[in-house]
């Protein structure tokens, strides 16, 4: 396996074909992924075999983007059969890097230890300091593509009950990020609160 070349590959094609407006599910969001993904690996004790069929599947979940918005997991999955092969990955590697990027798909389903890791990566920001960052992206990137206008209530609401549905499914994000998702929620309550 060719970690490095997937991730040559990836970022190349993020850089030239990556529609600007997609400020959220950008080429940072990606790589913020890939380095969550092996945190949350190592915390869980996972081999490194399987930390770099993580992170390959970290860097492809959203490559499918480039193609079309709605479904692009099923373009992320297309992109890897494609190119894995010619990176020195197996059939049986490749099948276990399809999983984990089906796995990613809202709502997120997990059945096994390598799925809840990459799904607690791909929403790990949701127990970090810079959600309130990250979350303006996500709201600017709905207004530019999907031109969803939210009032600042409507926002604050929906991200409210979204982080309140969220449940981290490994034991090492629910003990590093529960405390801050926590905190997010009481800061989201606040400004809800000074908006009625």
């Amino acid at each position: 396996m060719k970690l490095i070349e997937v991730e040559k590959y990836v970022i190349q094609r993020l850089e030239n074909e990556l529609n600007p407006h997609y400020v959220y599910h950008s080429l940072n969001h990606t790589l913020d992924v890939v380095r969550s993904s092996e945190i949350i690996a190592l915390h869980e004790n996972i081999s490194e075999k399987e930390i770099e069929i993580i992170k390959t599947a970290a860097y492809l979940h959203d490559i499918g983007i480039i193609v079309q918005f709605k479904g692009h997991e099923k373009h992320s999955v297309n992109i890897a059969q494609e190119i894995l092969p010619q990176f020195g990955y197996k059939p049986d590697d490749i099948n276990l890097i399809i999983e984990l990027i089906h796995s990613t798909q809202m709502p997120q389903v997990a059945n096994n230890i390598l799925q809840q890791i990459i799904c607690d990566a791909d929403l790990d920001y949701l127990g970090r300091n810079d959600y309130f960052k990250i979350s303006s992206l996500l709201r600017k990137e709905w207004f530019y593509l999907f031109k969803m206008d939210f009032s600042d209530i409507q926002w604050y609401m929906s991200q409210k009950a979204f982080l309140n549905n969220h449940n981290y499914q490994t034991a090492s994000s629910r003990k590093l990020k529960n405390e801050t998702k926590m905190q997010n929620i009481l800061e989201i309550q606040s400004l809800i609160d000074k908006l009625i």
